[in-house]
């Protein structure tokens, strides 16, 4: 295997950009119009709760969870563009592991409306669901995926950091 990355031992200026390595500038991007879109969803929702007096206990419930996944998407988003040092992909594990709980709770709600509520457009969301929690079950996979492969690699650096001098090359 002559094109294997992890048999050549690892230069200087690939252990300078591992150890620096940062989200690069469209992940930051990203992550930014995350923030944004989630914070605009989290106050609208509020405010419509706020501002709404006469809304059912079921709107009331679901317009709650909307706004907790929000905020919860809001401290993420914050949290990776705010963290200084090499996350290792860890930020897409936890934003995979966040979307396959959510996409979870609302499949879980949806398959409780349409047993409450018989009506076709919630079997609908309930298929829906289901198939948002296989897209997020997938990305999650392959996030831990990289963060193994990820983990190995640097397993590989710090072994050829540990080999005397001489038989580095």
């Amino acid at each position: 295997m002559s094109g294997s990355r992890s048999s050549a031992p690892p230069s200087a200026a690939e252990l300078q950009r591992l150890a620096t390595n940062q989200l690069s500038s469209a992940a930051r991007a990203g992550h930014l119009a995350l923030l944004l879109a989630a914070l605009t969803v989290v106050v609208v929702t509020a405010s419509l709760v706020l501002t709404e007096v006469a809304l059912a206990p079921r709107a009331l419930a679901a317009f709650g969870a909307v706004i907790v996944m929000g905020a919860c998407w809001v401290a993420y988003a914050v949290w990776a563009l705010t963290t200084r040092r090499l996350m290792l992909p860890t930020h897409r594990v936890v934003a995979a592991r966040m979307a396959l709980t959510f996409s979870a709770v609302f499949s879980v709600a949806s398959a409780l409306v349409a047993i409450l509520v018989p009506a076709v457009t919630a079997w609908w969301a309930v298929a829906f669901g289901g198939v948002m929690c296989l897209v997020a079950w997938g990305v999650l996979q392959r996030a831990r995926a990289t963060v193994d492969r990820l983990r190995a690699r640097r397993h590989e650096i710090e072994l050829a950091l540990q080999a005397p001098s001489g038989s580095r090359g």
